[in-house]
């Protein structure tokens, strides 16, 4: 069965990945008004990063609890997200200033890319197709 779907597949992802080229081609990366789009969001946008980082102490949940809590109180109140973080006494406890203008840095953060990446590859190396 997989010798006759192999085949298609490869038809089929060769034609997503043509579209892709063609849509990729004439991209146009702007790398100020990415920033510019970023910060509109008054760092709102890194919560994710934060509660990771709070959660080697306070436990995934309670770290989202203390996130939501926080990016809730800055919305209402028109704060970026690090006034309001800075204000938090659980916060500014494990993260100072520094920390969280490193961690608030959209330039350094890819998420959870190099982990599913690395799942991935794991996944690819270990299958008896490939072996």
């Amino acid at each position: 069965m997989e010798w006759k779907l192999l085949p298609e597949m490869f038809l089929m992802l060769s034609v997503v990945l043509e579209n892709m080229a063609f849509v990729l081609a004439d991209l146009d990366v702007k790398k100020e008004q990415m920033k510019r789009n970023l910060n509109t969001l008054k760092g709102f946008v890194l919560a994710e990063r934060i509660m990771f980082a709070l959660s080697d102490t306070y436990g995934k949940q309670h770290a989202h609890e203390i996130v939501y809590e926080n990016a809730m109180r800055g919305m209402e109140k028109n704060l970026s997200f690090k006034e309001v973080l800075l204000e938090d006494e659980r916060v500014s406890k494990i993260l100072d200033e520094k920390a969280l203008d490193e961690l608030m840095d959209a330039s350094t953060y890819v998420g959870y890319a190099p982990k599913l990446v690395d799942e991935f590859l794991e996944k690819i190396s270990s299958a008896k197709i490939l072996n």
